[in-house]
């Protein structure tokens, strides 16, 4: 009964296809279905035959719990799955297809104007990286292990400022391919080798496998808008993406002072299986554990969690007790989790708004979700020549969905500013002293 509601979850997503009302291609939505596709269907087949191995999917995973009880918040799922989709059915068809007329939108900088902006933002990145290097090296090991964590909230700190900083290069990589493809000059490769190296340099040091396959696609997205995605491009660029994650897993397991060789090999061979299964991303035991805690515990924070949107913008070094976000504090509540740093599990925003809302929040949720990616489909469509919308969409937007239904509201719109707004802030000056001829 569980995996029917699960099947059927997939089909309801998927009637945007099959009602021919968008196309699967390079849209926000097309995105959404494939991780929808992953970490519903595949996850919970995968989750139900015990796979990657039974104690951590039973133990670790569903709580000890048996799988009927999870078709009640299934179906509860399904709900919010078809106010969703028809949400963004709505949305698409009714949006404005007019072109925006904000000036980092409609004019394109010149060559000369992203140079410069593209050598600026890579030193900031440099410097930020060498900093946080010599902040974290000493408490953090060698290479591919978490920084950052700490099991007292006094003495934690993420140094989400130099973080951010380095992420700039990730900016600085796709602009600078773009230009390339524009403008042919080789200044502008040698920009992306260099960002390139820096951001997949720096996310091997902190062990993030996600921001890998982020930066890998945003690649794929910029040459897919320029017609130079080829088949052979896509096989290159993920080989280098598995043998950097495989490399990275290998390195963070070595690192453990508690893993035999023996386990380290097994770990190592389930690596597929623990990519698919486990608790990010899109999930419905997930959805289920916080909506029994919350309920247990009569935990309704009342809008709580969204203020956040502003709170967690204040760095904790001026405010120490500023609140954790909610992966952070669902991840302490009902996972047991002990570190700040790495202990976050994300809620999506289903279960973040049904936190915050009770069932109200719920439904606002699915609506909203609908909403926001058919207004963001329609606006690609309308807007496809500009460069800015292309590097977007390319940095962060595509993800919308799964940021928005994996991760959270709030976690997902933060992490969407950081990148977007720096590139909006370079793309409207510009525009005022040169445009592309």
């Amino acid at each position: 009964m569980y995996l029917f509601v699960v099947l059927i979850i997939t089909i309801v997503f998927s009637l945007p296809f099959l009602l021919k009302k968008q196309k699967f291609g390079l849209n926000v939505y097309s995105f959404f279905f494939v991780a929808v596709f992953v970490q519903v269907f595949l996850r919970n087949i995968l989750m139900y035959f015990d796979l990657p191995n039974y104690d951590y999917v039973h133990r670790i995973l569903l709580l000890n719990k048996p799988w009927e009880d999870f078709i009640f918040s299934a179906l509860i799922f399904l709900f919010g799955s078809i106010l969703t989709v028809i949400s963004y059915i709505f949305t698409y068809k009714s949006c404005s297809r007019s072109p925006s007329s904000l000036r980092a939108i409609a004019i394109n900088p010149s060559v000369k104007s992203v140079k410069i902006w593209s050598y600026i933002l890579l030193i900031i990145s440099i410097f930020c990286f060498i900093l946080y290097f010599l902040t974290t090296y000493q408490a953090g090991g060698a290479i591919s292990a978490y920084r950052s964590v700490s099991n007292d909230l006094e003495s934690y700190s993420a140094n989400a400022g130099l973080i951010e900083g380095v992420r700039l290069s990730f900016i600085v990589a796709l602009l600078s391919l773009t230009y390339f493809y524009i403008s042919r000059r080789k200044v502008f490769m040698s920009l992306f080798l260099i960002s390139t190296l820096l951001y997949v340099s720096f996310a091997t040091y902190i062990s993030t496998r996600g921001a890998i396959l982020v930066f890998f696609i945003g690649i794929f997205a910029i040459m897919s808008f320029h017609n130079k995605l080829t088949k052979f491009k896509i096989l290159i660029g993920s080989s280098i993406m598995v043998f950097i994650g495989v490399v990275m897993t290998f390195l963070r397991l070595n690192l453990s002072d508690t893993l035999s060789t023996g386990e380290i090999a097994t770990n190592l061979l389930d690596l597929f299986g623990y990519i698919i299964v486990n608790n990010g991303g899109i999930d419905i035991p997930k959805f289920h554990h916080l909506v029994e805690y919350v309920q247990n515990h009569f935990d309704y924070r009342l809008g709580g969690f969204l203020s956040n949107l502003f709170l967690l913008l204040i760095p904790r070094a001026i405010w120490p007790g500023k609140p954790v976000n909610i992966d952070t504090e669902f991840g302490f509540a009902v996972y047991e989790s002990i570190s700040y740093g790495s202990g976050a599990v994300p809620p999506g925003i289903y279960g973040e708004f049904f936190w915050d809302f009770w069932w109200g929040g719920f439904i606002l949720s699915a609506i909203l979700v609908g909403f926001i990616l058919g207004f963001l489909d329609r606006f690609l469509q309308s807007n496809f020549e500009s460069v800015f919308v292309k590097m977007a969409y390319s940095l962060a937007i595509l993800w919308a969905g799964m940021g928005l239904m994996g991760s959270g509201f709030v976690s997902y719109f933060i992490g969407m500013a950081v990148l977007v707004i720096p590139l909006y802030i370079v793309f409207h000056l510009s525009s005022y002293s040169y445009r592309l001829k």
